[in-house]
């Protein structure tokens, strides 16, 4: 048996795993609704400056961009062994037959939006080179510089940031956010289509969040280390 792997061998897995799915859907795009709350605010307190503090801009901006890449993860990726909606629709419509499914493929629409979330997943968690090459020609940056100037890096820090980051960033999360709700009405139609009736979303308030559902994440990451470090050493 491969822990690594989520099985979907009968309609039950596949309803388990998309309502799971779902729960971080909805999660998420509503965290990323309220830290856009915040930056709205935060926009106009420091409109008229035209900056905004250094600590003020990162604290929002980092929570937004730690969100985006969860996003990004949940809707596109394409990994062997991750969750995403993107693997997740091509196993549902491949095995529709075998589902007794009347499913229908999706719009263009539809694949434009999770390619684009694809597209930014990729980009998003690896630092390209093609940052250092750019950097270097727009500095204008060359041998004799580099030569000249061996002995000292610099380390830059602002003490704030021209208000068009959060501007561009608040750009950036509403074109997020619409592209969610579209999808969100695809994946509750194919939720609807597998359960074969209609569902409600029940947002249940908790006193307290137990630090012992970590042993999830734990039992997970031990699986996942425990079958790399079986596979590197096959490999000596």
């Amino acid at each position: 048996m491969n822990d690594k792997i989520f099985t979907l061998s009968n309609k039950e897995d596949y309803i388990y795993y998309l309502a799971e799915l779902i729960i971080d859907f909805i999660t998420y795009k509503n965290r990323l609704s309220t830290y856009q709350l915040e930056m709205n605010k935060l926009i106009e307190e420091n409109k008229n400056n035209h900056i905004v503090d250094t600590y003020l801009y990162q604290s929002v901006s980092d929570r937004i961009k730690s969100l985006f890449y969860y996003i990004f993860n949940l809707i596109g990726d394409e990994t062997k062994t991750a969750v995403s909606y993107r693997k997740f629709r091509k196993r549902l419509y491949k095995n529709r037959m075998f589902l007794k499914l009347n499913i229908d493929d999706l719009s263009q629409e539809e694949r434009q939006i999770i390619n684009y979330f694809n597209k930014h997943r990729n980009w998003g968690l690896h630092i390209p080179e093609s940052l250092f090459v750019h950097k270097k020609d727009f500095f204008n940056i060359d041998s004799k510089y580099i030569n000249e100037h061996k002995k000292t890096i610099i380390v830059p820090h602002y003490n704030f940031f021209e208000i068009e980051y959060l501007e561009k960033l608040n750009k950036e999360t509403n074109e997020v956010l619409s592209l969610l709700e579209k999808l969100e009405k695809r994946i509750f139609k194919d939720y609807q289509i597998l359960v074969d009736e209609n569902f409600e979303i029940l947002i249940v308030t908790e006193k307290l969040k137990s630090y012992k559902i970590m042993d999830i994440v734990k039992s997970s990451f031990n699986t996942n280390s425990f079958n790399n470090k079986n596979h590197n050493e096959n490999r000596k």
